[in-house]
């Protein structure tokens, strides 16, 4: 469901706009015939004509961009998605945590005039917008990082957002965008400790980059219990020395002897001897066996399908540790970091702006 929700964004970021006949009925361009419509209803439930909605029947790409579009008008009719950072109910307050601020003077922008307060009990100035020296402010900012780490390429993001706010960026623009506020978010949540069980699971997998023309190894420890991804590294082998890496960054995070379960490779029997004395290995598991390692396998096949959707990548590295931030604080109405006792973006719509606040105040 996921991947056909991501097709269907892309069908709206190419401009395909679809075309409504009434409130019930509306036709969606086909992707692989130019001159074809498919017919798009929904009275008690949402029906398609495509094939795979008849074969399946679940929300084929077509309903999804359909939905997305009804969404998104709604929400500019209603100027829910008039891009400010203010505060609910339009009450600014100053960073120091006062409200006791008063307007001081604007400043222009190339898209806006920005308005700047001061603060009654710190005397500081400031703008309630968190990003400086963009086009863009920080709920668009966290639009295009959701858009990317939920699979659409740079490109797409750049016609959706041209298509629905008319902002035009260049998309080594929106990859720069994505690079620099993810280190930011990743600063903060990097000192964020989650409680780790008992039970841990290591994997590695191989993954091509398109400029480099080789493979990288891409290795993870995840939490059973809570999904939470502990760390991840990339390697060109997997012998000891590179097991022993991502076993050094999850050390700190243990308090007590646990459980890791990891597949047949040799290198894993004496760097957890060596890195976790205390740790119990359990090797060669298996999918139908009592112990596996299927939930860090599911993780993989998210990490195949954002590679498959790409094409591959100029360097791994640059987008990994954004992955692993999606992961564990975004994806999902019950998140891997919820889970394990980390609560900063509980019950907030906008996960992404609410971490993306606290790693410019807590830092």
């Amino acid at each position: 469901m996921e991947l056909r929700r991501i097709r269907g964004y892309s069908i709206l970021a190419k401009g395909d706009t679809p075309t409504i006949i009434n409130e019930e009925t509306f036709f969606v361009p086909s992707q692989s015939d130019e001159g074809k419509k498919y017919k798009v209803t929904h009275f008690e439930t949402w029906e398609c004509e495509c094939l795979d909605f008849k074969k399946r029947n679940l929300a084929c790409k077509h309903i999804q961009s359909i939905e997305l579009f009804l969404k998104l008008r709604s929400s500019q009719e209603s100027e829910f998605l008039q891009f400010t950072d203010g505060v609910a109910q339009n009450k600014v307050v100053c960073p120091c945590g006062s409200a006791e601020v008063v307007k001081r003077g604007t400043y222009r922008t190339t898209t806006e005039v920005k308005q700047r307060y001061k603060c009654k009990a710190c005397k500081r100035r400031f703008c309630p917008d968190l990003v400086k020296r963009t086009k863009v402010n920080g709920q668009m900012i966290t639009l295009i990082m959701d858009l990317y780490y939920k699979g659409l390429s740079l490109r797409d993001i750049k016609g959706t957002i041209k298509t629905f706010y008319g902002v035009s960026l260049h998309h080594e623009t929106i990859r720069q965008y994505v690079l620099r506020f993810t280190e930011k978010i990743n600063a903060y949540t990097d000192k964020l400790k989650p409680k780790v069980s008992d039970r841990l699971q290591l994997d590695e997998q191989k993954l091509k980059t398109k400029s480099e023309k080789e493979w990288k190894w891409c290795w993870n420890v995840i939490d059973e219990k809570t999904r939470f991804l502990l760390a991840n590294n990339i390697t060109n082998e997997r012998s000891i020395f590179e097991a022993k890496i991502v076993l050094d960054k999850v050390k700190p995070l243990i308090k007590k002897p646990v459980v890791i379960t990891t597949d047949k490779l040799a290198s894993y029997n004496h760097a957890i001897a060596t890195t976790l004395p205390t740790a119990t290995h359990l090797s060669g598991v298996g999918l139908m066996s009592q112990h596996n390692n299927n939930t860090v396998e599911r993780y993989h096949n998210q990490e195949r399908e954002f590679d498959k959707i790409r094409r591959g990548f100029d360097r791994v590295e640059e987008w990994q540790a954004g992955h692993r931030l999606f992961h564990n604080f975004i994806r999902g109405e019950t998140t891997p970091a919820m889970k394990a006792g980390i609560n900063v973006a509980e019950g907030e719509n906008n996960r992404w702006l609410t971490l993306l606040k606290k790693s410019y105040f807590k830092n």
